[in-house]
């Protein structure tokens, strides 16, 4: 299969059977991945080291890309700027330990997309932010506020009806 439809995808064959410490380099750049149906990364660039020790295959990568994605306060697209970075360890199958070990594939090539995508999507942030300054939606018109100020003063918190909001003055004192 070609590179293209897997490109992160590496032969590795010569490095399984080099002498311990053999290391190779391997550059990945890649215009748009598909993370998940509605998330794609763009610009991804990124290098994976790989090097033979005793007990199988070393593999370091760092990666960036960028995503357009949504701000948390003001809701507005922007690129984020994601890095991130992983080292797995291939073990060869007469060093394994436990079932859970990543296996010296015996044709000699490794797909690192598997943990391209599963890194990536740990890098997002659960409320990724524009800016750290950014002031949000007025909560009382919805302006984006970074925007336009729309000079609506927060109104006071209505009384709760909650069953604890009598001991709101308690707190207080």
């Amino acid at each position: 299969m070609s590179r293209q439809h897997r490109p992160f995808r590496i032969n590795v064959g010569f490095i399984i059977g080099g002498q311990i410490g053999i290391a190779r380099d391997f550059d990945f750049v890649c215009e748009s991945l598909p993370l998940a149906p509605d998330l794609t990364i763009q610009q991804l660039r990124g290098l994976a080291t790989v090097s033979r020790n005793p007990q199988g295959l070393l593999v370091q990568a760092h990666f960036q890309a960028q995503l357009q994605t949504a701000c948390s306060r003001c809701l507005s697209t922007f690129p984020l700027a994601l890095k991130w970075q992983f080292i797995e360890t291939y073990v060869f199958p007469q060093k394994r330990k436990t079932p859970e070990e990543l296996l010296v594939p015996m044709d000699g090539y490794i797909d690192l997309g598997d943990h391209v995508r599963d890194y990536a999507l740990l890098a997002i942030p659960s409320r990724p932010l524009c800016s750290p300054e950014c002031k949000g939606l007025c909560p009382v018109c919805g302006e984006n506020r970074n925007q336009r100020e729309c000079h609506h003063h927060s109104a006071p918190p209505e009384e709760s009806s909650s069953p604890f909001a009598s001991l709101k003055d308690w707190f207080e004192s």
